[in-house]
């Protein structure tokens, strides 16, 4: 699916054209806004525990979480068709799952 927007639109018009387009994109983009925050949190509570591991997993996962954004942001400029895009979004959201467990579980 390739999705090309009018010209008019940019910057903020131009993902508010998305967002009319694709519904679930503005949830799934807060969704994701929630996760980065959330390691923030598990960051400065591991700092303010002194617990290196812990803080250098939330460091990883905001950085999964961060390459999952940035992707994200990129797939859907590119008009829904970048299928490498795509793929980095999705290792981004596993590397979070995976370090959410590696968090879990320490």
């Amino acid at each position: 699916m390739n999705v090309t927007p009018p010209h008019s639109y940019f910057m903020m018009g131009y993902m508010m054209y998305y967002f009319s387009l694709i519904p679930l994109l503005a949830p799934h983009m807060a969704v994701g806004v929630i996760i980065g925050l959330l390691f923030i949190v598990i960051l400065v509570l591991s700092l303010l525990s002194r617990n290196v591991v812990k803080a250098t997993l939330s460091v990883i996962g905001g950085i999964m979480t961060l390459m999952a954004g940035i992707a994200g942001m990129a797939f859907v400029a590119g008009g829904l068709s970048n299928n490498a895009l795509s793929m980095i979004m999705s290792v981004g959201f596993a590397g979070d799952i995976a370090v959410v467990i590696l968090l879990l579980y320490l």
